[in-house]
Parts: C-alpha cells; structure tokens; sequence
C-alpha cells in the first residue's frame, strides 16, 4: 500500500481459511481480499459482481502435495491417489494421455506422464487408477512434488466477477483432446 492510499474495504480470508464458505457467507457484490499465501484445492463458485483481489504473493493451486514415497528399485511410488479417473475425448497416437486431467510438478515444472510403470523414468511419471498409485523415476528427497486434483479455480455462472492479482495454477482441468 503506498503511502496515503484508502484501504480497500472487504472480507479477507486467510490460505487457512475456506473461500468458498466466505462467499456463501456473504451477499453478492462481495469484495473477498486473499492474504498472501497458498490456497490449495480450493475450488470457488462465485455469486453475481463479486470480486476476488490477491495480496502480493497470493496463490491458487489446484495441486497436492505428494509425500510418503517408497522406493523399489529406481522408481518411488506414493498411495492414496483418488482423485478423478474420469477421462475425456479420443487422443491421437502422439498424444496418447491427452485426455488424462491431472498433472505432475516436481519443483514447480511439468513432468511428462507415460502410460505403464515399466516405461517410467527420471523424467516421466505414471498414474495407476486402479492401484491409486503415482510413481516417479527421480528422487523426491529434497523436492516438492505435487499433482494436480482439484477441476477449476473458479466454476458456476455468475456474472461480472473480478479477479485480481494472483496467480492460479496446478488445476486439474480437461486438456483440449485431438
């Protein structure tokens, strides 16, 4: 804020607070301030002329973070893994896991998915639906590892909704299908 400058007036929320319960809270119109922070699969169904500002450093991630991984042999693998399977569309054959919604970040950058263990490496990942399993050919010791789960950021049919100064990223959303 610089120096002499107003305030700006409306419900803040915390990352450790749900911004969805925020809005249902409040009438349309609202103007939610976010913290600064991560808010982690959050997903916000706005009403009518609400308007979501960031504080610097604000962040809407769609993504989990992975821990408890177990080695076997080159490869770490993680459990629990529930989220969507549901897969959308037909992929061509140069694309074959277009149609796959979630997504791998090891520090932050995409890892590449493949469709068997077998075909794992340092730079790829796989994703058992049934096992409900991620594996990994690279070390996670040291790294932040996150897949993505929640759909979207924001979703439903309100209009004229403001959003500001953050950055929104690691959602799972249904990639275009070739």
């Amino acid at each position: 804020q610089r120096s002499g400058a107003t305030p700006v007036a409306g419900v803040t929320v915390a990352p450790s607070q749900s911004i969805q319960a925020a809005v249902a809270a409040n009438p349309p119109g609202t103007r939610f301030l976010l913290a600064s922070g991560i808010y982690r699969m959050q997903p916000i169904t706005p009403k009518s002329n609400d308007t979501f500002i960031g504080q610097t450093g604000t962040i809407l991630s769609g993504a989990r973070v992975l821990s408890g991984w177990t080695q076997s042999g080159s490869t770490w693998t993680v459990g629990g893994q529930t989220q969507d399977e549901a897969l959308y569309g037909q992929c061509d054959s140069t694309h074959p896991l277009c149609n796959q919604p979630e997504d791998l970040f090891i520090d932050g950058a995409l890892v590449t998915p493949v469709a068997s263990l077998s075909a794992v490496t340092a730079r790829t990942w796989f994703f058992n639906h049934t096992a409900n399993t991620i594996t990994i050919g690279a070390n996670p010791a040291g790294h932040d590892i996150e897949t993505s789960v929640t759909p979207k950021a924001f979703d439903g049919l309100a209009d004229n909704v403001t959003i500001e100064n953050m950055t929104i990223e690691m959602y799972a959303d249904r990639k275009s299908v070739v």
